[in-house]
């Protein structure tokens, strides 16, 4: 169980952030809906000032039932999460199965391109990428550097390049402590 509260010090549109997966809110609102991308979501804009709390359960599967899960996709997830653009490099799609080509499962085949984007530094200002360069391909051959969306741009790439859904989601971290406030910013 993980308990988060927020206060809001600037106004935000009606997208109310939680940890995976929320199962209470205590938030003064007349609706807080679950959106298509399972997103929290009130009516109305959020104001500065707004103080909310979460409860969220994060699940905590073993090793060992991630990679007895198999490779039975339901159709619905191999249509939204499979897709790839035309200019996807032969040599990015290369390096994925290098990098897997003794990883059994698909979960170990997660883990064996995790661990090779973790020898990538990560750079805050990475060079500019060229007008019509493709992105990955980019990241991976001719940058080798770059920052987090890059990283986890090129992890769904090589993972559904291989035929794993993967769904790329981006968020905010837990900020800076201030110990005058007692928050996180």
């Amino acid at each position: 169980e993980v308990v988060q509260t927020f206060y809001l010090v600037t106004d935000q549109p009606n997208l109310v952030f939680a940890a995976y997966r929320p199962t209470e809110a205590y938030l003064n609102t007349a609706s807080l809906v679950l959106d298509a991308g399972d997103g929290l979501r009130v009516g109305e804009a959020m104001k500065a000032g707004t103080t909310y709390t979460i409860v969220s359960r994060r699940p905590n599967f073993a090793e060992a039932a991630l990679r007895a899960a198999g490779d039975d996709y339901p159709a619905a997830v191999r249509a939204a999460y499979l897709q790839l653009p035309d200019n996807i490099s032969e040599r990015v799609r290369a390096l994925a199965q290098s990098l897997t080509a003794n990883a059994p499962t698909a979960y170990d085949k997660a883990v064996a391109i995790r661990d090779y984007l973790l020898t990538i530094p990560y750079e805050l200002y990475p060079p500019p990428q060229p007008p019509g360069s493709e992105t990955v391909d980019n990241f991976l051959f001719v940058d080798q550097r770059g920052v987090c969306e890059q990283f986890a741009t090129a992890h769904a790439v090589l993972l559904r390049s291989l035929g794993i859904p993967t769904r790329l989601v981006a968020g905010y971290g837990a900020g800076e402590y201030s110990a005058l406030s007692g928050y996180y910013t």
